[in-house]
């Protein structure tokens, strides 16, 4: 077991500094303690992922990094801010097939789903209380009259939608989702992982009282498990809490532990920040810190700046909950397993096939072989790039995490690779197919790309 007892937690600075206390001993004593399945606490941890996750260290661009930055999924937006970056082809396929598979992820839970405006006004209280709480992470927009920023977060239009329609009756069910782009200012910029753009998906729901959030919060947590089940991840949880919501709702803690056979790191939450609780899921990344895959939040704070009221004047409770931060972040997550494995999940792969003729000679049977496999909606390439050897254009399609590498000699199709250790071609499509039924979220996307890779500019393409 390794001791992190002597590691310093600054998550409440902010309170204490605006409280005007400064005195760093005063800070030091909070620190990561465990809330064991059987109700013990301790500060001894039974996994080396705890010690990386507390470190404080900034994020890294690592190796990583590098190979999903040469798959060619993004290029740097020189028209746009530092720290932006557009999607290629490839990439906005994945993009788009993740951001639906978050849509259907959330279509059972009996969400409303909305669209709602970029710009916010400052003026607004419940705005100004967020923005601020930021501190310097906001875009300011200041050429015109009204004072504005760029979303941070979520939760705004949908808190002030609901309290311009007046007081909240019970019974009225307000679970609300939506996915737009939010804009955050960061020194350290690092595509998909730590983003000055990225597309947030967050869902709120109100509830008269707290211990009715709290019930719901396990469908959340069950939610959570089956969405890290499908991914095949192992969680690590961290309970960020008031020490008076922990005195009273240990028990209830103790549940989640249980029903995750394993130990929960327990961290005073800052009460500046207004949420009895901060319940975040973390996947450990091999060469980096942990990431936060999941979350959820109860809140009180923010249904009081929102002037959010019951019939009876009571304030309700909000539960912010999220299965994934983002889009770029899930698309972070699903590139990371698929470099370990060597090729992209067959249902969400930009590109799922790839035949390699060996001369031009065979250019025009892989463009009849390719029909059936587009009528089935299935994203397919031809690598007619004679500049390179066979052996060239294997080792790319390879490198570039393709699941089906087929090549065709003189009406001859091998397969050069495949998952799922198929033997023939032919059961490509079950294989897709099957990939898609163990995890409906999958949707199908039809390619918008030339077959013939001769005829892509190389900005499109990989750097392998």
């Amino acid at each position: 077991m390794a001791s992190i007892d002597s590691v310093v937690i600054y998550l409440n600075y902010s309170y204490y500094k605006k409280k005007g206390v400064y005195d760093i001993t005063i800070i030091q004593h909070k620190t990561m303690r465990f809330l064991l399945p059987d109700g013990t606490l301790t500060f001894e941890a039974n996994d080396a992922v705890w010690g990386k996750m507390a470190e404080k260290m900034p994020k890294r661009f690592t190796s990583t990094d590098q190979y999903i930055k040469n798959l060619g999924i993004y290029v740097d937006d020189t028209a746009s801010p530092k720290g932006h970056y557009s999607y290629t082809p490839t990439g906005t396929i994945l993009y788009t097939l993740l951001k639906t598979y978050i849509y259907n992820l959330h279509s059972s839970l009996g969400c409303f789903f909305l669209e709602t405006p970029t710009l916010l006004n400052y003026d607004h209280p419940g705005v100004k209380n967020q923005i601020d709480k930021a501190e310097n992470a906001t875009y300011h927009i200041e050429n015109i009259n009204t004072p504005t920023v760029t979303k941070v977060g979520v939760l705004y239009s949908q808190l002030a939608m609901i309290s311009e329609n007046g007081r909240l009756r019970k019974g009225d069910k307000y679970k609300l989702f939506e996915m737009p782009k939010v804009f955050r200012l960061e020194d350290q910029v690092i595509p998909l992982k730590n983003a000055c753009e990225f597309t947030m998906a967050d869902m709120h729901e109100l509830f008269s009282t707290l211990n009715e959030a709290m019930d719901a919060s396990y469908v959340i947590h069950e939610k959570i498990l089956e969405f890290s089940a499908l991914l095949d991840v192992e969680l690590y949880v961290s309970a960020k809490v008031t020490q008076d919501f922990f005195e009273k709702e240990k028990d209830w803690l103790v549940a989640f532990a249980r029903d995750l056979n394993k130990e929960i790191s327990i961290v005073d939450n800052d009460p500046y920040m207004g949420r009895y609780l901060n319940m975040e899921y973390h996947i450990n990344i091999p060469d980096d810190k942990p990431m936060e895959l999941s979350a959820f939040q109860l809140d009180w704070d923010n249904p009081d700046k929102f002037n959010l009221r019951m019939t009876d004047g009571s304030i309700p409770t909000l539960i912010h909950s999220n299965f994934i931060g983002s889009v770029e972040r899930f698309m972070y997550v699903m590139l990371v397993k698929a470099i370990s494995k060597g090729y992209y999940d067959p249902g969400i792969a930009p590109e799922q096939i790839r035949f390699i003729p060996k001369t031009e000679g065979d250019v025009e049977f892989c463009n009849d072989l390719t029909g059936k496999y587009l009528e089935h909606k299935l994203r397919v390439t031809i690598d007619d790039r004679f500049q390179h050897s066979i052996g060239q254009r294997i080792e790319k399609a390879t490198k570039e995490l393709i699941p089906f590498i087929l090549v065709v000699d003189k009406g001859n199709v091998s397969l050069e690779k495949s998952v799922n250790d198929i033997a023939n071609h032919m059961e490509i499509i079950d294989c897709i197919s099957q990939s898609k039924a163990r995890d409906r979220n999958i949707s199908d996307l039809v390619a918008s790309y030339p077959l013939l890779l001769s005829q892509w500019p190389k900005l499109f393409c990989s750097k392998f």
